[in-house]
């Protein structure tokens, strides 16, 4: 399952697919192998979007399940291709 639902009052939830589009809009280059995650940057990215994928890079590092969550969407898209 590529959602993650935290559990508690304020607790937010984790889109793994609107991440991975926000990543990819952003420049980003996001791999799933089968027990790890790479997330890299174009080679020219501007400003703007280096401070983004530097803050969506940090939403997967700060919490594991997330990051999790964006390697099984990840797998399942691979997966969906073949």
């Amino acid at each position: 399952m590529a959602t993650i639902i935290e559990t508690g009052a304020s607790a937010p939830t984790f889109d793994a697919p609107a991440w991975f589009a926000d990543w990819s809009d952003s420049g980003g280059i996001a791999i799933a192998t089968d027990d790890r995650l790479y997330l890299s940057r174009g080679a020219i990215i501007d400003a703007a979007a280096h401070r983004r994928l530097d803050a969506l890079r940090d939403e997967i590092v700060r919490d594991r399940n997330r990051g999790e969550a964006l390697a099984a969407f990840l797998r399942g898209r691979r997966e969906a291709r073949t």
